[in-house]
């Protein structure tokens, strides 16, 4: 399996578990060996999206030949949490234990009344609570040109 490609797994945050981006960075670590925590806004509906969408990914990847990416492995390396961009210390157990935090969470509404308050202001506030909570190498954050 994946086992040979790190000796003592190192695990990464990775917020906004259901984005685009995050999948896609998800993906990579998984098949690069490491153990992954990741956030989202509901766990119960969103964890088996992730899973799906990764193994619907992996199956139609030319480069998967590499390594053999599971139903099981997915269950083993791959955690999920429960978090709010807006609520302090919601990202605290998932970035618990991990050496690097890869911030790609933010705010995804179509139908807003007031974009700063609703968008902006929730991305920055959330970026600021996951800062708080990160005592570990480095961190990285994401954005699209959708909030710009």
């Amino acid at each position: 399996m994946l086992e040979h490609y790190t000796p003592h797994p190192i695990r990464v945050c990775v917020t906004g578990g259901t984005g685009f981006v995050a999948l896609h960075l998800i993906y990579q670590l998984l098949l690069k060996g490491y153990h992954v925590n990741t956030t989202m806004r509901n766990v119960s509906t969103g964890k088996p999206q992730i899973i799906q969408a990764l193994l619907n990914y992996h199956s139609s990847d030319p480069e998967n030949s590499i390594a053999t990416l599971s139903h099981d492995l997915l269950e083993e390396r791959l955690t999920c949490f429960n978090a709010d961009l807006n609520q302090e210390g919601s990202f605290e157990k998932a970035i618990q234990h991990c050496q690097f935090v890869h911030h790609t969470a933010s705010p995804v509404a179509l139908d807003v009344k007031d974009p700063q308050k609703e968008l902006v202001d929730t991305a920055v506030q959330g970026t600021l609570n996951v800062l708080r909570e990160c005592e570990i190498e480095k961190m990285a954050t994401t954005a699209t040109n959708c909030i710009s």
